[in-house]
């Protein structure tokens, strides 16, 4: 952001520098009220433009890889439930057959229910790791990592709640996985317990 001209009643006459402002940039026109010295304006937009020059330009890779495991992701879920649809019924014939063997089996059924979901643990810990990063960096997004969108830098204590916020959701979301684990397992064996 290049300021081409500051103008109109810097108030000089009156020696507080104070008067109306308006200043002419690149592609905007901006109107101050004549409240504070003119240096206290020129000032924020100083440290406005640092802010806004900061920005780390997306990574073309990264937005096609993302997209691609996105797509992935969604074939796949959809074609596990159309699979879950269809053969529903023999799901069921086969869970009435079976009730006491998975009764008797409650560790088999805990790890495939986790197996399951260990893609959620996997993401959490992705998540954590990278708050991680930012942390001890003090960098949001941490150097050298790639972004699919453009994104402002951060740094400092911003960066550092950035940081922590990643790990928080991390902590949260490998707990609703571990809750939801313990919920299921408790359900089927309830569900076999009461056949």
């Amino acid at each position: 952001m290049n300021i081409i001209e500051t103008a109109n009643q810097a108030g000089k006459n009156t020696g507080n520098n104070s008067g109306t402002i308006v200043m002419f940039c690149d592609n905007w026109s901006l109107s101050l009220p004549p409240a504070l010295p003119v240096r206290y304006y020129l000032t924020l937009i100083k440290k406005a433009s640092r802010r806004m020059n900061k920005i780390q330009q997306a990574d073309p890779k990264a937005r096609t890889r993302a997209l691609i495991i996105t797509f992935a992701i969604i074939v796949i879920g959809m074609c596990a439930m159309a699979l879950f649809e269809s053969n529903q019924a023999r799901l069921a014939d086969w869970f009435v057959a079976n009730m006491a063997t998975i009764a008797d089996k409650s560790g088999v059924v805990a790890a495939v229910v986790s197996a399951f979901f260990a893609p959620f643990y996997v993401v959490a810990g992705y998540l954590f790791l990278i708050g991680q990063r930012v942390i001890d960096n003090r960098r949001y997004p941490p150097p050298g990592q790639s972004v699919i969108r453009d994104t402002q830098i951060r740094e400092g204590p911003a960066a550092v709640t950035r940081g922590r916020l990643l790990q928080s959701l991390s902590i949260a979301l490998a707990v609703a996985v571990t809750v939801a684990i313990v919920f299921f397992v408790y359900l089927v064996d309830e569900i076999t317990k009461a056949a």
